[in-house]
């Protein structure tokens, strides 16, 4: 008996040291990525911090950092960590230099803040000029400032055949709209048929299609749109929308309907 005690004692030692070696030997960005999992981001932090007084150019636990502070949510933070891998120069096959530069970009996008974000975005294209987040994104700027002909440069330096995402087409038709040309109805119904989900889609689709005295389209859209949002204005405004095209249509009962 007292074999089989000795015996399990042991085995369970040479458990414990097999265990503990290779949890030492366990990268400190692992451990952590680990504790920031958990929900423990200030021991993660400090952790990294601990890390980075020794070696304050660690480009890899800089951006373990940047990870962490991503997992909190305080994306600023994230920014700020990012911005110094960036000063530093030197990335890795994880976070190459046109990642770090989008990501920063795509924070400040987020965020409103739009002249941030547009350095970034070129800094991408200064390494990849066919980036195709970087140039929707500073086609989307200059749209929102109403400087259509340079959207109209950044978009047109997508690849059509490449770039099968709705906001594509829809930023090709409202530059076409900006610009007075035609078939804007068709990249407004391309972006639509990519996700008749979205609200955005749905609604540019919608009332290019009433335009085009299409209004079965029209109606279609505005229904789906309907059921996708719980905004009483908007919902407001699509129902007025859908009693107008009823009424083009001469069917008075469902335009009676829709009459709020």
């Amino acid at each position: 008996m007292l074999f089989f005690v000795i015996v399990a004692i042991s085995l369970i030692l040479i458990i414990a040291a097999f265990f503990l070696f290779f949890e030492s030997k366990k990268d400190v960005s692992e451990k952590a990525l680990a504790l920031a999992a958990m929900g423990n981001f200030l021991d993660a932090r400090a952790m990294v911090r601990d890390h980075l007084e020794s070696s304050p150019g660690n480009v890899k636990s800089l951006f373990v950092m940047a990870k962490i502070y991503s997992m909190e949510g305080d994306f600023l933070s994230e920014a700020n960590y990012l911005e110094k891998i960036k000063k530093i120069g030197k990335f890795d096959k994880d976070f190459p230099d046109v990642y770090i530069c989008n990501r920063i970009a795509d924070i400040y996008y987020n965020l409103d803040m739009f002249e941030e974000a547009f350095f970034y975005y070129m800094d991408t294209l200064q390494v990849d000029p066919s980036n195709p987040e970087a140039l929707l994104r500073l086609g989307f700027m200059a749209l929102g400032q109403k400087d259509f002909s340079i959207a109209d440069i950044f978009i047109k330096r997508l690849n059509q055949s490449d770039t099968k995402i709705p906001s594509y087409y829809i930023a090709r038709g409202i530059i076409k709209a900006g610009l007075g040309r035609g078939e804007i109805f068709t990249e407004f119904e391309k972006a639509y048929n990519l996700d008749k989900t979205s609200p955005v889609a749905g609604f540019l689709f919608g009332v290019s299609a009433a335009k085009e005295l299409r209004s079965d389209d029209a109606i279609e859209s505005a229904n789906k749109i309907v059921e996708a949002v719980e905004d009483e204005f908007i919902r407001y405004t699509l129902f007025q929308f859908i009693m107008s095209q009823y009424f083009i249509k001469e069917d008075y009962p469902s335009a009676a309907k829709h009459a709020r």
